[in-house]
């Protein structure tokens, strides 16, 4: 196996350095003719005849070094390889209509290329966290509501019920207002959070460590987790602003943590506190279902087992609190599907076909060109049918153009996208979806924008700000 690949490797090797080979055989021919030469002058041949005597021993020359050729590499490659240098001197003669069709074909790849890096970053690779598929989403639903949370009791009960969970962690999320004495404070997104939140989706802290059982007890002290993009614009990335106080809706609190960027936490936040101060959160109703719930399935189970037993769970809640929970039912979904949504979605399955109807229409508006350049070209077909060529060989000669034609459009459509994936780097703002083919999903905030909805803070934590725009608010919280 080993000597088979470098037998193969050499002659690509002499492939990429024909006419270097070409060169040096044309001299080791040289030196056998001169060679022999020599020897017919010793052997008395006239001095006029030596060099045809010469050329009549050793053979036809152009058949030696085609043999000697056919040694190294299969003549059909090397034919393949004349008609692709032969394509690209073809395109470079015909600039105008090779400068169309590229133009045509880049676009239509590039844009295919940008859907697709869209697609990808936002619903194929998922949350950027540890094996997102074992997440799980929950949900509530009546006949009143299609969509609504958790409420806290619920959520106790729940979590002190189920058993196909490894963690199930609640959050709410809302706008606050961060500050210090040094600096003018700053609205910014948040979400309160059970203890176990960034354990169950497997996020470690740049700095410092996350919250514990300790932090959610009643009467604990104030402690708050940062994100990268807080930490750096307002503290400079100070690894000091551990245990320093800073104020969070005019309350102190204590910094025990910096949370990475793009942690695949499933809201905008960029600041963390425990879900214990989130006011009236201990006092809520069964009807109050404000929270958002997701846990981790254990290993040994599948999301259909959990599946299962939430809704059983949550069915058992109507029979035992008629009140406040008939007609309640669950709903359980994979974290990825309830955040960005599925390929089947008919939204996706249009934004697909959008794809492949650019590069279908680029592709017909491509053949189109070379079916009219294809007449132009009826004299040189019929002139090398005419000294021999076979129909094979002719269709394989323009087979090889348009591979030729579609390989350059292709390096051509890449750099369109990679330009326009730049652009858009450049103008998104810090929590759209980044466009970057790295190995993790580039997102800032994992709620999109387009499902929040205006909603007040909690009465005890809500912060008046003059606003950035006219009538634009900013108390905007997940969509859920």
């Amino acid at each position: 196996m080993g000597s088979r690949l470098m037998r193969l490797l050499r002659r690509a090797a002499f492939l990429l350095r024909a006419r270097r080979h070409d060169d040096e055989l044309a001299e080791e021919i040289a030196f056998h003719r001169e060679m022999k030469k020599r020897d017919l002058e010793r052997s008395g041949v006239p001095p006029a005849e030596v060099e045809h005597a010469a050329r009549r021993a050793l053979g036809n020359e152009l058949a030696s070094r085609q043999y000697a050729r056919d040694v190294w590499i299969s003549p059909f490659v090397q034919e393949c390889a004349q008609d692709a240098r032969f394509a690209v001197r073809v395109l470079m003669r015909d600039r105008g209509f090779a400068l169309t069709a590229l133009f045509v074909l880049g676009c239509g790849i590039g844009v295919n290329n940008m859907l697709f890096t869209i697609l990808n970053a936002h619903t194929i690779r998922g949350l950027p966290v540890h094996r997102a598929d074992r997440l799980l989403h929950i949900s509530t639903f009546d006949q009143r509501a299609g969509d609504r949370g958790v409420s806290f009791p619920e959520f106790q009960d729940l979590r002190a019920a189920t058993t196909t969970f490894s963690g199930l962690a609640a959050f709410f999320s809302s706008p606050l207002s961060i500050g210090d004495r040094a600096r003018a404070p700053e609205r910014r997104d948040s979400a309160y959070v059970s203890p176990n939140a960034f354990d169950v989706l497997g996020i470690q802290p740049l700095i410092g460590r996350t919250f514990t059982e300790r932090d959610d007890a009643v009467g604990a002290s104030p402690v708050v987790l940062l994100g990268s993009a807080v930490w750096e614009s307002r503290y400079g990335r100070d690894p000091a602003i551990l245990g320093r106080e800073i104020l969070i809706n005019g309350s102190p609190a204590s910094v025990i943590g910096v949370i990475a960027p793009r942690s695949g936490f499933p809201s905008t936040a960029e600041v963390w506190l425990p879900l214990s101060r989130l006011a009236g959160v201990a006092a809520q109703k069964r009807d109050a279902r404000t929270l958002r719930v997701f846990g981790r399935v254990k290993d040994t189970l599948s999301p259909l087992d959990a599946q299962a037993e939430v809704e059983a769970i949550v069915a058992g809640f109507a029979r035992e609190y008629p009140d406040t929970s008939r007609g309640v039912q669950a709903r359980v979904v994979p974290l990825n599907e309830r955040l960005l949504g599925r390929l089947t979605d008919p939204a996706w399955l249009a934004f697909i076909a959008v794809g492949f109807l650019s590069l279908i229409v680029s592709g017909a508006n491509v053949a189109n060109l070379l079916l009219a350049r294809a007449v132009h070209r009826a004299r040189e077909v019929a002139i090398r049918s005419s000294l021999g060529a076979s129909r094979a060989r002719v269709v394989r000669q323009l087979l090889i153009e348009s591979a030729v034609l579609a390989a350059i459009g292709s390096a051509v459509g890449g750099a369109r996208w990679r330009l326009a994936r730049r652009g858009a780097d450049r103008r998104v703002g810090s929590r759209t979806l980044r466009l970057e083919a790295g190995r993790e999903p580039r997102t800032e905030g994992w709620w999109p924008r387009s499902h929040r909805v205006a909603r007040p803070a909690p009465l005890d934590h809500r912060v008046h700000h003059r606003s950035d725009r006219p009538g634009r608010s900013h108390a905007l919280v997940s969509r859920d």
